[in-house]
């Protein structure tokens, strides 16, 4: 008697398929408004940017698997405030000087934790990862504001929606494609819109590398962290590519 075996590959989790389509969703519309903020000028930059930080904090103090999130999700919240009414209504020393506030902020957080400052070292180095992070994202207006600056703006926002969209897939020829991808979108975007090339060329690889490193980081997390990551995950590459695009604004263009 024969026996037939039948192999069968699991099919994705239809669950896990729908987070990351709606993860995309997510960068493509964070993205868009990013563009949007460069039409109308740094006041709706900043209404943008409002939102998607806030959109960012939600979620990173529970990702990292923080044992105080309200502690960090206050200290992450007054830095969103600090940071983005420095870039509207101050200058670049201004912003400057809040990121220098936000570290010794969130230290005198820490230290007047009252929950026998549990995970001090994870707690301390991620909150002000995420705090960096948020006054990267401020720069944008900043960006905003200088004469090629919305180009520059524009470029970056349609390179971050075009491979937001090829990360809807969680394959690793997905990220490969999105990567290439990056980068062609961002060299022909920069010809579009007449600014340096080697600008566009820049915006594709960091985004592109941008969305593989989160990709990679959420790989290395326990499952609890995943469920949280999406919102989180969606907003890191749109306010992370903050200081490489004020960077690229002020000195390349």
């Amino acid at each position: 008697m024969t026996v037939v075996t039948v192999s069968s590959t699991s099919a994705p989790d239809p669950v896990q398929r729908r987070t990351a389509y709606a993860r995309s969703l997510m960068g493509i519309y964070g993205a868009t408004m990013l563009a949007l903020g460069a039409a109308f000028g740094p006041y709706v930059e900043a209404g943008a940017l409002l939102i998607l930080s806030f959109a960012f904090v939600s979620g990173w103090p529970i990702a990292l698997g923080l044992t105080n999130t309200h502690a960090a999700r206050v200290t992450l919240g007054l830095v969103v405030f600090a940071a983005l009414g420095a870039a509207t209504f101050g200058t670049l020393t201004t912003t400057t000087f809040v990121a220098v506030l936000a570290i010794f902020g969130v230290f005198l957080t820490e230290m007047f934790r009252r929950d026998g400052r549990a995970q001090l070292i994870e707690h301390i180095s991620a909150t002000l990862a995420g705090a960096m992070i948020v006054v990267s994202g401020s720069l944008w207006i900043h960006a905003a504001e200088l004469e090629r600056g919305p180009d520059v703006i524009i470029v970056s926002a349609i390179t971050l929606a075009v491979v937001a969209l090829m990360h809807a897939f969680e394959t690793s020829a997905a990220r490969v494609v999105g990567f290439i991808n990056g980068i062609f979108f961002g060299a022909g975007t920069a010809f579009i819109v007449q600014i340096n090339l080697a600008t566009g060329l820049i915006i594709g690889l960091s985004v592109g590398l941008l969305y593989t490193v989160s990709a990679r980081a959420v790989e290395a997390l326990e499952p609890a962290g995943k469920k949280h990551l999406g919102t989180t995950r969606a907003m890191f590459p749109l306010l992370a590519l903050g200081i490489i695009g004020y960077l690229l604004a002020a000195y390349l263009v």
